[in-house]
């Protein structure tokens, strides 16, 4: 598998760029570089997984990184992200 699509906002994000690359049979490593003309405040990272090696595309599950709760705080504590609306 070494089909990725990378989409984005084209006001906020110039330039994008996305690469898949196997490590084993089991893991693989998503790469996306960009252009950030302004700075982003709470970014959320989303992805959609789909299966497409059957003859029909299954939808697999999403997956939502929340990266400002990912960074190293000093008082370690970290910020929780605010619960969304659905």
């Amino acid at each position: 598998m070494t089909n990725i699509e990378c989409v984005g906002n084209p006001e906020r994000v110039k330039n994008i760029s996305c690469n898949l690359k196997a490590v084993n049979w089991t893991r693989a490593i998503a790469n996306m570089d960009c252009y950030l003309p302004v700075p982003l405040y709470n970014p959320v990272v989303s992805a959609v997984i789909v299966d497409r090696n059957s003859g029909i595309s299954e939808y697999v599950g999403t997956v939502k990184f929340y990266l400002q709760s990912m960074l190293p705080v000093k008082n370690k504590k970290r910020p929780r992200p605010k619960a969304q609306e659905s």
